[in-house]
């Protein structure tokens, strides 16, 4: 099949084409791997605040016994705001006006002594039951 003029002009557009394609993948992806190092900034954060962010220290990961201590002083933190009369009890109601639904929601339960108000241990005593593993 002999071709002609066109056909040779056509053939010789599409590997300029292919080669300007494959040029145009091989400069973007490079671009892309190189900016991918460089961290994005918002533009909207103070200067002032990004260099303190960037001068505070990093955070550490909490396991063990120190994550179960965060976990059961923050806990203990959120009765203890919730506590209306100082005795160290609380009622189901000052529980749902603290918004601790959960002790809210298992009151009856945590309530083994049926007096109608609960003591901090008598949660962790619960949570303890169910798992939790509380000090």
């Amino acid at each position: 099949m002999k071709k002609t003029g066109s056909d040779i002009h056509l053939t010789l557009v599409q590997v300029v084409m292919s080669a300007a394609v494959a040029l145009f993948w091989v400069s973007t992806s490079h671009a892309l791997t190189a900016s991918a190092d460089v961290p994005l900034r918002d533009p909207w954060v103070p200067a002032d605040t990004r260099k303190a962010a960037a001068a505070a220290p990093a955070p550490v990961a909490t396991s063990g016994a120190d994550l179960k201590k965060q976990v059961e002083l923050k806990l203990k933190k959120s009765f203890d705001a919730a506590l209306v009369n100082g005795d160290g009890t609380l009622s189901a109601a000052q529980a749902d006006a603290a918004g601790l639904g959960f002790v809210v929601k298992h009151f009856n339960e945590i309530d083994q002594r049926k007096l109608g108000v609960v003591r901090f241990e008598d949660v962790t005593r619960f949570m303890n039951s169910r798992g939790a593993r509380l000090d």
